[in-house]
C-alpha cells in the first residue's frame, strides 16, 4: 500500500449508500494516498468486505494503460472495490456501464449532460473530465468470483493544462466532490445490478449510445504500432467497438479513439 501515514491519521468509516450488497460497504476517506485503487483492493483482500475508498490527493494516481493521472487537492478521487459473480460479456462491458453511472450522476447533481467516448471517457463539450480505471484479481478460493476495484476520477475543480480536459466547476461553480460522490453511489450500484440482470446489456448499451460521441462517424483508432481508421457503427455484446473498414466489420477491444474532428 502507498498510503501517507497522515492520511491514515485523518481516516473515518461510515455508512455507505450503496445497496444490494451482502455486507455494506465501508467509506474510508483518506487525505494523501498513493492510490485509491491500490488501497482499496488491499483492504478488500484483508476483509473481504466492500469498500469505498476516496481520498483528497493521489500521490501516484493512474489512468489506463499505465498513464500517470494528475490528481491536485479538489477533484474527487473514490474507488470501490467489491467480489462479483459478472463474467464473459457483463464483466467485459462494465467499464462502459461506470461511464454511464458517472455521467447520470454528473447530470444529476450540475444539470450538464455528459457525453461518452468510447470506451470509458465522460466529456463536457468534447473535454475529459472523468477517468475510469477498472482492475481485477481471480479468487483461488472461490474461482467464480473476481475481485474488482472500480476507480473513479473526476476533476471537479481542476484539470490537467496540457490535454483537452476541463473540470465541472468551470460550467457549473457550485460543484463539489461529495455531491458527485453522493449522487453516485445509488446509481454505480443500480447500474452493476443491471449487468447481473436478463436483458441488462442490451439496456446498457442503449444507455451508453445515447451519450456517446462519435457513433456513426469517422474514427481513428490508435494502437501502439499503428492507427485503424474507419466508421464507428456500435458496439457488441460485450462492448467492444465495431469499427466498418471499407464493409467489413472489426470489433475492438482496447484503443484510444479520436472522432474526425479531433484529428483532421
Amino acid at each position: 500500500m502507498d498510503a501517507d501515514p497522515v492520511g491514515r491519521a485523518d481516516r473515518r468509516e461510515e455508512p455507505a449508500f450503496v445497496s444490494g450488497e451482502a455486507r455494506s460497504p465501508a467509506v474510508i476517506r483518506l487525505g494523501d494516498v498513493g492510490s485509491t485503487n491500490d488501497e482499496a483492493m488491499q483492504r478488500l483482500v484483508e476483509d473481504g468486505r466492500p469498500v469505498w475508498v476516496i481520498a483528497e490527493r493521489q500521490l501516484s494516481g493512474r489512468g489506463r494503460r499505465g498513464r500517470p493521472w494528475v490528481s491536485e487537492a479538489g477533484n474527487l478521487y473514490a474507488s470501490f472495490a467489491t467480489s462479483t459473480t459478472l463474467s464473459g460479456d457483463a464483466f467485459g462491458f462494465l467499464p462502459l456501464a461506470v461511464a454511464v453511472a458517472v455521467a447520470d450522476a454528473i447530470e444529476e447533481t450540475t444539470g450538464l449532460s455528459p457525453q461518452l467516448k468510447w470506451p470509458n471517457d465522460v466529456l463536457i463539450e468534447g473535454r475529459k473530465v472523468c477517468g475510469i480505471l477498472i482492475e481485477a484479481r481471480m479468487s483461488a478460493a472461490e474461482p467464480h468470483r473476481r475481485r474488482v476495484v472500480i476507480g473513479i476520477g473526476v476533476n471537479i475543480a481542476h484539470h490537467p493544462e496540457d490535454v483537452a480536459a476541463t473540470n465541472l466547476c468551470a460550467h457549473h461553480p457550485q460543484a463539489t466532490p461529495e455531491d458527485v460522490w453522493i449522487a453516485l453511489c445509488p446509481i454505480l450500484d443500480a447500474t452493476i445490478d443491471i449487468l447481473s440482470r436478463p436483458g441488462g446489456l442490451t439496456a446498457m448499451r442503449e444507455r451508453w449510445l445515447a451519450r456517446s460521441v462519435g457513433i456513426g462517424g469517422e474514427v481513428a483508432v490508435r494502437f501502439d504500432d499503428e492507427t485503424r481508421e474507419g466508421r464507428f457503427v456500435g458496439l457488441d455484446d460485450s462492448g467492444r467497438l465495431i469499427l466498418d473498414r471499407d464493409g467489413s466489420r472489426e470489433p475492438i477491444a482496447a484503443g484510444d479513439v479520436f472522432v474526425r474532428s479531433s484529428y483532421e
